[in-house]
């Protein structure tokens, strides 16, 4: 295994997953419990963001508004849908970001949530995907999360490890770190 730089689409997903389960954190009362918004209610959530990619001799960097649909299906259940478009550059070469991202996943807002999430990225010209499980655990005002999959496409296929530990410092802000590793099939 090998250090990777962060890989930004799956982990926008997962965490666009995250902040959808505390979408409304503004809300909570208690910090050991969390809105059900997620799996209770259909709601948008865009983000702004910037990505940074290097795998191997593949360096990228894009900007972009993600826009996401989620919306529950059963008792804790919940899907997401939604898609990313900006600009970037892979290895100088300047373009378009166009992506879509969709997932499936199972909250509970005073523990946690599991899920699998299927992305889409086109940046310039480089088009990846990834298929990746997530998990977390709610701790008071502590999220700790984990992301496994696999990512493939232009450039080597890579099997990705994430680990991200967050803090809310108030009931609307929170703020994390994140640590990838991965390898590939070469």
């Amino acid at each position: 295994m090998r250090r990777l730089p962060v890989r930004g689409a799956h982990l926008a997903a997962a965490l666009a997953v995250l902040q959808a389960a505390s979408a409304s954190a503004h809300e909570v009362e208690d910090h050991a419990h969390r809105h059900t918004g997620a799996v209770s209610e259909p709601h948008f959530v865009l983000d702004v963001g910037a990505r940074f990619l290097g795998i191997d001799d593949i360096d990228g960097q894009s900007f972009a508004a993600q826009g996401t649909f989620y919306a529950p299906f059963a008792e804790q259940m919940g899907f997401a849908i939604g898609g990313d478009l900006g600009f970037g550059s892979v290895e100088g070469d300047f373009g378009e970001v166009l992506g879509v991202h969709g997932s499936t996943f199972w909250r509970n807002p005073e523990s946690g949530y599991l899920g699998m999430i299927l992305v889409y990225d086109h940046v310039s010209r480089l088009d990846r995907v990834n298929v990746s499980g997530i998990g977390g655990l709610y701790l008071g005002r502590v999220d700790l999360s984990t992301t496994l999959g696999y990512d493939g496409g232009d450039g080597p296929d890579v099997g990705l490890f994430a680990f991200e530990a967050a803090y809310y410092t108030s009931d609307a802000f929170r703020l994390g770190v994140t640590f990838d590793v991965g390898t590939d099939s070469t």
